[in-house]
């Protein structure tokens, strides 16, 4: 982890554990210094600060496009944090290199294969870029699994547009988040081809939504 990320790490993780009651699962599970895409679910605008806390690594993470046109000072922001800009509307190629660069470089890459925040909570249908990314690449996949970030304060305050929960300060100490990690799926055994990419696509769905029972989550 370079200097910024632990610096922020150290700063930050405390606190988040303190006011998100943020609990890590299976932390252990993660390689470090070793590439690896983590698949999670979506329910909020912060799930890529969560997961930066949890993992305790440097990541990179897709963000739509629309947010780099948001503020010059906001574009700062995400790209200072490792944020990739993601055309929703047309297959973009140059990101897909660009993921593909940074696996190579041993790098963390964070998606959410839902390709949007799921606007009931529940885990929606994945889209099969993941299994695209992951096999011409040979990089294992980590399913994991954000418990509780929609009924967190932190919800109600970054996601107002589909997240109509009216904020209070007693949310502040009642919210609690949980972020389990499984173990990592490796692509072995699946080929070049879209049928394949789906099949995998699949597995990790499966698996991200077995850690989000309520039995998985009480493990640890």
């Amino acid at each position: 982890m370079n200097f910024r990320w632990r610096l922020g790490w150290l700063l930050v993780y405390p606190i988040a554990k303190l006011i998100m009651g943020l609990r890590v699962l299976g932390r252990e599970k993660l390689r470090q210094d070793k590439a690896k895409i983590i698949a999670a679910n979506h329910t909020s605008n912060l799930d890529p600060f969560i997961l930066g806390l949890a993992t305790g690594q440097e990541i990179f993470f897709l963000a739509k496009e629309d947010l780099f046109n948001y503020s010059k000072w906001f574009t700062w922001l995400i790209r200072f944090w490792n944020a990739l800009p993601l055309r929703r509307s047309a297959i973009d190629r140059g990101l897909f290199k660009t993921c593909s660069r940074l696996l190579q470089r041993n790098k963390t890459l964070i998606l959410f294969p839902e390709g949007t925040r799921s606007k009931n909570g529940n885990l929606q249908p994945f889209k099969p870029g993941i299994g695209l990314l992951a096999v011409t690449n040979s990089i294992p996949v980590v399913p994991c699994y954000i418990y509780g970030a929609r009924k967190s304060f932190i919800s109600k305050l970054a996601d107002q547009d589909i997240n109509k929960g009216k904020f209070r300060v007693a949310d502040i100490f009642t919210g609690r988040i949980t972020v389990k990690f499984g173990n990592p799926i490796q692509p072995d055994g699946f080929s070049k081809n879209r049928d394949d990419y789906i099949k995998l696509t699949a597995k990790i769905r499966s698996e991200v939504e077995e850690l989000g029972s309520v039995e998985a989550l009480e493990i640890g």
